[in-house]
């Protein structure tokens, strides 16, 4: 078929819920799909590091419908701990080299 990879870009970062421990935020993404098939995505996995330490890790199982030759809104729920995002924030404040993936 020769189909294209969609490409995805970060819109906004909406607060969805915090908590003491910790909260969930919603990635709101545009996914854009160049072909001219309408594509489904049944579920995204996904990891967020900061400096090799694994700052959340999930899944979303709502599949979504990507039309031909459009964007479309696509929201991912990200469930952080507090612990885990100071740690890296403490990274930056210590001026240590930062990479993320």
């Amino acid at each position: 078929l020769g189909l294209k990879e969609p490409k995805a870009q970060i819109k906004s970062v909406q607060i969805e819920k915090l908590q003491l421990d910790g909260g969930v935020l919603n990635l709101v993404c545009e996914v854009e799909n160049p072909n001219s098939v309408d594509l489904k995505i049944d579920s995204i996995d996904y990891q967020l590091s900061l400096n090799n330490k694994n700052l959340t890790s999930s899944s979303m199982t709502q599949a979504t419908q990507l039309k031909a030759n459009e964007k479309t809104e696509v929201i991912i729920p990200v469930a952080f701990k507090y612990s885990d995002v100071f740690a890296g924030i403490g990274d930056l404040l210590n001026a240590k080299p930062v990479s993320y993936k």
